[in-house]
């Protein structure tokens, strides 16, 4: 089998800290988005990663959300990839949405590469 290799930019659409944004990828670049704040009892943070595997044309989104508070600390894994020629076909269960243009914006037909990971501090501790 020929050592295959996708040369196109990956662009697409996606909501990251409540926000539409375009990304564009070149072949085997990976991005990283981050934040992070104090609350109440304690902190929260979230994180999403892209990469673009230019030799399977995949890209991979991988999002976390966690936090400790007075009941310990929680974290939530979530991993999904997509097709590079399936980016612009899917919808992700959003309403009709459009850029400033007015053009209608599709989102990537992400679909779930792994089982979502819960962490749950005081459940391990419990032996749950």
């Amino acid at each position: 089998m020929p050592n295959t290799r996708f040369t196109q930019t990956a662009r697409f659409w996606i909501y990251v800290n409540n926000d539409l944004v375009k990304i564009s990828m070149r072949p085997d670049q990976a991005l990283e988005w981050y934040s992070w704040e104090r609350t109440e009892e304690g902190w929260a943070s979230q994180s999403l990663s892209l990469e673009y595997d230019a030799h399977s044309g995949l890209v991979f989104k991988t999002f976390e959300s966690a936090g400790r508070d007075c009941d310990g600390t929680i974290r939530n894994t979530y991993c999904w990839s997509c097709w590079l020629h399936l980016l612009k076909l899917g919808q992700e269960n959003y309403d009709l949405v459009t850029d400033k243009n007015g053009q209608v914006i599709t989102f990537p037909d992400w679909i779930e590469t792994k089982s979502p990971v819960r962490y749950d501090e005081y459940a391990v501790k419990a032996g749950y």
